[in-house]
Parts: structure tokens; C-alpha cells; sequence
């Protein structure tokens, strides 16, 4: 019997859960992927719930980013889609 490992979003982006995303995560927003130490407050980026204007980009603990919005938002990233407010993995 063969074990495989499942696809999922955790396996496949570039996540350090709440230690923030790392340097190099492709974020999705309304002028291309750019990565993430690349954004900017006013960026917008693309969420699940649409175009949503970044608030701030701020450094985690573990040498990470985090992205912060007006309220949480579901983030889509070159590969996978993250929670902004915790970092981990989006999972439908």
C-alpha cells in the first residue's frame, strides 16, 4: 500500500503560520503578482471578498510579513490563499 502526501495549500505556498508569510510569497494584486516585501500601504490586493486596500505591512517574530486590512481577509497568493489575520492556510 502506498501513502501519498494530499495537495494541499499548506504544502504548496510559502507559509510560517502565524510567523507571517515569507520573503519572496507572490501576492496577488490589482498590478500583478508582486511579493510581498515589494508592498506598500495603499496597495490593493487581491482577497476573496474582492480588491481591498492594504492597510500596513509589518515584520512577524520569525523574519516573516504580515499583511493587515481594515478587517481580516482571505488573500490570494501566487500559489494558495492565506487568512491575513493569522497567516495559515485558506481551506475551502
Amino acid at each position: 500500500m502506498t501513502q501519498t502526501m494530499p495537495n494541499t495549500a499548506s504544502t504548496a505556498a510559502p507559509l510560517r503560520g502565524t510567523m507571517g508569510l515569507e520573503c519572496g510569497t507572490e501576492v496577488m494584486t490589482l498590478n500583478g503578482i508582486r511579493p510581498i516585501e515589494a508592498l506598500r500601504a495603499g496597495d490593493r490586493i487581491i482577497t476573496r471578498a474582492g480588491a481591498c486596500s492594504l492597510r500596513s505591512l509589518r515584520r512577524t517574530a520569525g523574519d516573516g510579513y504580515a499583511l493587515q486590512f481594515d478587517t481580516p481577509q482571505v488573500v490570494l497568493l501566487g500559489e494558495g490563499q492565506v487568512h491575513s489575520d493569522t497567516c495559515e492556510p485558506f481551506r475551502a
